[in-house]
């Protein structure tokens, strides 16, 4: 299957340059053979990423995983702040030893890399608005690019490839022309190219990336590049349950694909939301399948066809939480099949979290990896490679079993902190002199209340008894406590300050919960802290205790 996936790539390829006889393709062909079957590592260095798991998110054993099962290329996508200094845009930060180190493993492993260093967060356009908006501003970002591109060229000409931006979308937040981001685009790449003079860059449209943009962008004059276009359709179905996509799909679960009437009515009968059942109700007069996605992909292919330039889908993928398993590989597969038969290559939406080919029975420390072995055969790649590494961390289930009597929750590990106002509180990690994450610090600035979750459920029994513990200190006109949040066996909130105790004002001193005897009803527990109003606080050493 992965030779011939690979020589119908080859083939299409071939065969669409001799038609147009490469006039602004450019691309060697064995670059683009790189770009066949690919896959995103989306929460290593992304904004959502854990700044403290940055060196060690991902194990070499993965990458030889990756390798073995018939992936060529891994997308990385950088947070855009990761690498740039505003105020010395020529060099690049610290943070630079972490993503060399990620880089080597990969391509160590034998696989491509494409480098994504502007890759933020959907809700947070601030970066686009500069770049339309603030001339100083581009000018710095074509410096960075530059010399972003000048280091990593260093490391290979043909497998490290370089991508302008993540999904450009600022027509979709304020009134401006999509010409916008051409005009950009357009600069940066001359930037990038100036910086790395052979290797492919990977260029795209506005709106999102998907193929709305692609096809009203001009190819670029520069050569050795690929046009990349985004693919989630339909989105009733990929993005069923995602609640950051909106109120209407954190409505939606068990959408089925294929689509049709029949095959939605008991599903849209059961809603009780009218907009949600509407959207229902139409994905399934829209008669997903495999022909209608051969449609919509096809308008991508003929857009490069017409500019003969050769395209790229860097990601496709399905949301895994409130969807059906075998409809999602039916999907994967139908999606898949039709670019390959483009003569499209392709990287998956990722390789792990609520979209991935890999989850951990064990998540807060990536403990336990299963491969889905049903998304491989549906990517039409090898299922027999097997997936172990091992982690120095205690386990989940080591406490759970009583293996062992102490728990300690390291901080790197913990939920990103969250406030009821946005933007007002700050949180960062404490290194002792050996480089060792020893706690955390708070820097809390509100009039109302927040939380910074440990981010891990503990299973508990009727009767069971724990204990929490920590040291803090605390200054400031809020308040600090530590607590759990009990949980039912559906994931219901019963009670969101379980045996609560409230910290004291003060230098660093030791902090217990009494002896917490689980009542019944209550499934899991997570232990957190939260609090009210503004404080600077910091917290270590959290700990459970059978």
């Amino acid at each position: 299957m992965k030779t011939f996936c690979l020589t119908l790539f080859f083939t299409a390829y071939l065969t669409f340059s001799a038609v147009c006889d490469q006039p602004n393709a450019g691309v060697p062909p064995k670059n683009l053979s790189f770009l066949s079957h690919g896959i995103n590592l989306n929460d290593w260095f992304t904004p959502w990423a854990k700044p403290d798991t940055y060196w060690d998110a991902f194990h070499p054993e993965e990458a030889a995983f990756l390798k073995l099962a018939g992936f060529t290329v891994c997308r990385l996508p950088l947070a855009p702040d990761l690498l740039f200094d505003s105020s010395n845009p020529g060099t690049l930060s610290p943070n630079l030893r972490y993503v060399d180190h990620a880089v080597r493993l990969l391509l160590n492993a034998g696989l491509a890399v494409i480098l994504d260093p502007i890759h933020g967060s959907s809700s947070d356009a601030t970066w686009e608005h500069r770049l339309a908006h603030d001339p100083s501003f581009l000018t710095k970002v074509e410096i960075y690019w530059q010399a972003l591109a000048r280091h990593f060229a260093k490391f290979s000409s043909d497998r490290i490839f370089f991508e302008v931006m993540n999904e450009p979308h600022l027509t979709a937040i304020e009134k401006i022309d999509p010409s916008w981001w051409a005009a950009v685009q357009q600069k940066l790449v001359v930037a990038i190219r100036k910086g790395a003079p052979f290797n492919t860059i990977i260029a795209t449209g506005e709106k999102w990336g998907g193929i709305d943009g692609l096809v009203e962008l001009k190819p670029l004059p520069e050569r050795n590049i690929v046009y990349s276009f985004h693919w989630y359709e339909p989105f009733t179905f990929t993005h069923q349950g995602a609640v950051w996509t909106g109120p209407i799909q954190a409505e939606l679960h068990n959408v089925p694909y294929p689509s049709s009437p029949d095959a939605v009515a008991s599903l849209a009968e059961s809603l009780a939301d009218s907009r949600a059942r509407q959207r229902v109700l139409n994905y399934g007069k829209e008669r997903w399948n495999i022909k209608r996605i051969r449609a919509g992909l096809e308008r991508a292919a003929t857009w490069g066809q017409s500019n003969r330039v050769p395209i790229f889908c860097g990601e496709f993928g399905a949301y895994r939480k409130d969807s059906n398993e075998k409809d999602r590989v039916k999907w994967l597969s139908d999606v898949r099949q039709v670019l390959e038969s483009l003569g499209i290559g392709w990287a998956m939406w990722d390789y792990e979290t609520d979209f991935g080919l890999v989850t951990f029975s064990e998540p807060f420390w990536r403990r336990g990896p299963h491969v889905d072995k049903d998304y491989l055969q549906a990517l039409g790649l090898d299922t027999r490679p097997t997936l172990t590494f091992t982690s120095g961390d205690p386990t989940l289930s080591d406490f759970v079993t009583g293996r062992i009597r102490t728990l300690t929750l390291p901080a790197q590990y913990w939920s990103r902190l969250w406030t009821r106002e946005a933007g007002t509180g700050k949180s960062h990690v404490i290194f002792n002199t050996q480089g060792e994450v020893t706690g955390l610090k708070l820097k809390i600035r509100t009039a109302q209340d927040w939380a910074l979750p440990s981010g891990v459920r503990i299973p508990v029994v009727t009767g069971e008894k724990l204990r929490l513990l920590s040291t803090a200190s605390l200054t400031g006109t809020g308040s600090l406590r530590l607590e759990f949040v009990a949980r039912d066996k559906t994931g219901r909130v019963v009670n969101w300050s379980f045996d609560s105790v409230k910290v004291t004002q003060g230098t660093s001193h030791k902090i217990e919960t009494g002896v917490a005897v689980i009542p019944p009803g209550v499934a899991t527990l997570e232990p957190r802290w939260s609090g009210q109003l503004s404080i600077d606080a910091t917290v270590a050493n959290l700990k459970l205790e059978h």
